[in-house]
């Protein structure tokens, strides 16, 4: 299928080509389903998903507030793909510059994931990090601090030995230290970070 081609192109890191597929499988998506669809918003999240990867979070923006749009209305309880929507969301408007206004879906995301996945689940330690991160880019680095500390030992939990996620995380939490004046802790887990880092 052209989602198939497009994936492996962007697995591949060709990324204006994989965008041309999505976009044609979208458009089918569109005349095939002219009501709204699963797949349809899916197609959106990945054409949305692929502009943020070419830094044209701009064009992406209404293509991620479509798909969550149609995510809401096809799925009225909990559900992954509104989770993850909210969570694209706000990783454009975060590229963007909006924090504040990335900052309540990023919260969204975290509650449902909660809800979803009950305690260790690696969505659920993305949604830690990410709503961490915005609190702590908008000055709240007190408030960032227990989510990160709980995302990095989540991550711990779900990756044995050395992971990406995990060195993202302690990263994260070093920077949220340092902001707190904890710079001895800090310095300790920004070394275990880049010692990580080059072992992957």
């Amino acid at each position: 299928s052209l989602n198939d081609v497009a994936c492996a192109l962007q697995r591949l890191g060709r990324n204006a080509e994989a965008l041309a597929e999505f976009e044609a499988a979208l458009e089918i998506g569109r005349r095939l389903h002219p009501g709204g669809h699963r797949d349809v918003a899916t197609e959106l999240n990945n054409v949305a998903f692929c502009l943020d990867n070419l830094g044209r979070s701009a064009q992406a923006l209404p293509l991620h507030d479509e798909a969550l749009a149609m995510r809401r209305r096809l799925f009225e309880a909990d559900h992954a793909d509104v989770a993850q929507s909210h969570n694209n969301l706000a990783l454009c408007l975060g590229s963007l510059g909006r924090l504040p206004d990335a900052l309540p879906h990023f919260e969204d995301a975290l509650e449902m994931r909660r809800r979803l996945h009950g305690r260790d689940h690696p969505d659920l330690a993305a949604s830690q990090f990410n709503l961490a991160t915005c609190l702590d880019h908008l000055g709240r680095s007190a408030e960032a601090l227990p989510l990160y500390q709980d995302a990095l030992a989540m991550g711990q939990r779900l990756y044995a030995g050395d992971h990406p996620s995990v060195a993202a995380c302690s990263s994260g939490l070093a920077s949220c230290l340092s902001r707190l004046g904890r710079r001895e802790e800090a310095l300790a887990l920004h070394e275990a970070a880049l010692a990580m880092l080059r072992r992957l």
